[in-house]
């Protein structure tokens, strides 16, 4: 009980704020902060993360498409692209429907391919 609430805590302080550590380690120990720590890795480092960019790929090439036609379609600077499928940021929702729509591709049905795999595997 009382590590939800420090989590829930933690949003809306960054994670590097030496205070807060100091802080955590005191109330909580050591090994609880790492849990915490632990549970509050970014999605973007996920694997499953990592296979919804492999898709993405994976969808655009069948589609034919550079990044740069991507990137133009999505009405969007071409590096937007390229750091999205590099992992160097992360796809909202709405942009992941987004570009479904500009591969040609129905959001919902590679939503639930998406989340049937993950069910398999993670």
């Amino acid at each position: 009980m009382a590590s939800r609430k420090i989590l829930h805590f933690l949003r809306f302080i960054p994670r590097t704020h030496y205070a807060v550590k100091q802080f955590l380690h005191a109330f909580c120990g050591h090994r609880a902060l790492d849990r915490i720590v632990l549970e509050m890795r970014k999605t973007i480092h996920t694997p499953e993360y990592q296979c919804v960019l492999k898709k993405l790929v994976e969808m655009r090439h069948s589609a034919g498409m550079t990044q740069r036609e991507l990137a133009t379609r999505l009405e969007r600077e071409h590096s937007f692209v390229w750091r999205i499928e590099k992992g160097e940021r992360r796809l909202d929702l709405l942009e992941f429907f987004w570009v479904c729509e500009a591969l040609g591709q129905d959001a919902e049905t590679i939503y639930a391919e998406l989340c049937e795999h993950f069910r398999k595997h993670f």
